[in-house]
């Protein structure tokens, strides 16, 4: 009986420190969420003056009395930009999964309004852009797609150095829409 008591007695302590590393767990575990989530925010934060200071490097290029120097420094600027934007994005992708909100979205002005702050660049590196030219609404989570669209425009944008054209097409089928964006750039090694 002694044994049996002994034995019980043992069961009911383990449990108890069992329980008692589970609660540790999930008060830790809601604090890594939260700095988790606190993180993201600072990232999501940080782009917006990015996306200013990516603006006013463009802008200081394009002035008439800018020197050479100048001009390749906010080239410099604009890349690096570029660089920090895509690792934020990365981290924000990866520190909390995305919520999808589909909403009816006309996709010929998503298109419109994510090649307006690339206008600059197209103009430097003489890059023509063709949107298609008919109205097309899609029901789509417009953030990302915009994000979407986005990062392939610039990919697009810097594999071309001495000019060309990027084609944007854009069409409906039975079971949804399609966009496509092609340009004349050297393409991508098969590797």
């Amino acid at each position: 009986a002694f044994a049996a008591v002994g034995m019980a007695w043992r069961n009911v302590t383990r449990s108890g420190e069992i329980e008692m590393r589970l609660v540790r767990a999930r008060e830790q575990n809601t604090h890594l969420k939260d700095m988790n989530l606190a993180a993201a925010g600072l990232a999501h934060e940080t782009r917006n003056p990015l996306n200013l200071i990516r603006g006013m490097a463009q802008m200081i290029s394009k002035e008439d009395n800018a020197s050479e120097p100048i001009r390749r420094q906010c080239s410099d600027i604009t890349g690096e930009v570029d660089r920090v934007t895509g690792q934020l994005n990365e981290f924000i992708n990866f520190s909390k999964p995305p919520e999808i909100r589909r909403t009816a979205v006309n996709l010929g002005s998503i298109i419109e309004d994510v090649t307006r702050p690339l206008k600059g660049e197209l103009d430097d590196q003489q890059v023509t852009i063709e949107i298609p030219p008919h109205p097309l609404r899609i029901e789509a989570d417009e953030k990302m797609l915009r994000q979407v669209v986005f990062n392939i425009l610039l990919n697009s944008l810097q594999a071309m150095t001495d000019g060309g054209r990027i084609v944007i097409t854009t069409g409906q089928a039975d079971d949804g829409a399609w966009i496509e964006i092609s340009d004349n750039g050297p393409g991508i090694a098969a590797e």
